[in-house]
């Protein structure tokens, strides 16, 4: 998390490879961590913890905005109420 922004990365297909040397290393992404290496090195500590709390943060606005969309939808006449601030 950089600047209260996550960012999440993707893998594409490479074309072209480049030797690397001749050990196996195994890879395992998580949520608790982002990844965790078959050395037993773990990257991304805390990730989980900035994960939840940014999705709940969304649920609740969802929620929020769901209940006001239910409002207008089945009571118009009380929607301008409801939202006046």
């Amino acid at each position: 998390m950089k600047d209260g922004v996550a960012y999440v990365h993707h893998t594409i297909e490479q074309k072209k490879f480049k030797e690397c040397g001749n050990e196996t290393l195994g890879v395992d992404k998580g949520y608790t961590e982002a990844f965790a290496d078959s050395k037993g090195r773990f990257y991304g500590k805390g990730f989980g913890e900035i994960m939840t709390k940014d999705t709940k943060e969304r649920n609740a606005k969802g929620k929020a905005r769901n209940k006001l969309y239910q409002i207008v939808k089945k009571k118009p006449h009380k929607a301008a109420n409801d939202l006046q601030v």
